[in-house]
């Protein structure tokens, strides 16, 4: 669940970063990491406990799992956000590079190495 939710939010920040949609494989990851959370729920509702039960062990367990599985959530609407901004400001991609350009105004992206900085700006009526 850890690595598959990384993966997705790292090509989503490439993606945010290059501003070119839909990243190839993201959607992929957090289906991956959302059906890997769902069989961990499946297995901990399921399961019997041991007799003899560490409840600080298993608490501990559940936490990490409970907290995974947030994250997942979490990147899936990152994965939604960024998929709605793309359609607002046009990210380059499977369409035109005149995609960069709405009916707003023009969206002009500057990398600055460690951030990049979305500068819109009005379009002239």
């Amino acid at each position: 669940m850890s690595t598959e939710s990384s993966k997705a939010l790292a090509e989503i920040a490439a993606a945010i970063k290059k501003m070119r949609w839909p990243p190839q494989s993201a959607e992929a990851h957090v289906q991956s990491a959302k059906s890997a959370a769902d069989r961990l729920r499946s297995v901990l509702q399921y399961s019997s406990l041991p007799p003899k039960l560490d409840l600080q062990e298993v608490a501990s367990l559940l936490v990490a799992a409970s907290v995974l599985i947030d994250v997942i959530r979490c990147a899936d609407g990152i994965a939604a956000a960024v998929g709605e901004l793309e359609r607002e400001v046009g990210f380059e991609g499977l369409k035109t590079t005149e995609a960069a350009i709405n009916r707003h105004g023009i969206v002009s992206p500057v990398d600055d190495g460690d951030h990049v900085v979305v500068e819109i700006q009005a379009a002239a009526d």
